[in-house]
């Protein structure tokens, strides 16, 4: 028995133009509201780990282009976390170069695109299950809940995991209804791709 039918899952729900405008919409106004703290200073509870970002980032504007070479000076010799794949710091510090942005704006940038795309990823999930008007409520909410609003633009790795990791799901529900090999190995670089920007969420291959 498929799994996709068995959960009552749409294969292809469609989007109208209405959906997408206010698709549009939300993303832009998610974006919009986080534009003022686009070059804020690291502040907040996780400040060691957006510091611990941030060295990411800086040690890559400074030439140190090796993923395997970025230098984190907040543990002590040998400057490195070596349980992480600099993915993001990667992303950014070339934003960083290629505009001339400060680490904190080029981080902060970063994390706005990737936590529009979690959510955008979080709305078509909830799209195979609700309806249209249901899905917006949810993308709204994660848009502009309080932690969201804190968190959202933050120098931090935590929603770039958490955007491949939602696109290995969909993914892998797609391939559980239409099977291929093709959409498989999209599963399995997006759920490679998590679990290297952020080793705890290794748990999306849970999914296999």
């Amino acid at each position: 028995m498929r799994l996709i039918p068995v959960l009552g899952l749409e294969q292809n729900p469609t989007v109208g133009r209405r959906e997408q405008f206010a698709l549009y919409i939300l993303s832009l106004a998610a974006i919009f509201v986080r534009l003022k703290d686009i070059g804020a200073p690291l502040s907040g509870v996780h400040l060691f780990r957006m510091t611990q970002t941030a060295w990411g980032i800086r040690s890559f504007t400074e030439g140190n282009y090796s993923p395997f070479n970025i230098q984190m000076p907040v543990l002590g010799p040998p400057w490195k976390v070596p349980f992480e794949f600099p993915l993001y710091q990667i992303i950014a510090g070339s934003v960083s170069k290629i505009f001339e942005f400060s680490v904190e704006t080029s981080g902060r940038s970063v994390s706005i695109l990737f936590f529009i795309a979690t959510g955008l990823a979080i709305y078509f999930l909830c799209r195979l299950f609700f309806a249209a008007h249901a899905s917006l409520i949810a993308l709204a909410i994660f848009f502009f809940n309080g932690f969201n609003m804190e968190y959202g633009s933050a120098v931090l790795i935590d929603y770039c995991a958490v955007f491949f990791c939602l696109g290995a799901l969909l993914a892998l529900l797609k391939f559980l209804s239409l099977r291929g090999k093709p959409t498989f190995m999209v599963f399995v670089s997006l759920a490679t791709l998590g679990a290297l920007v952020k080793i705890t969420t290794s748990i999306v291959w849970v999914g296999l």
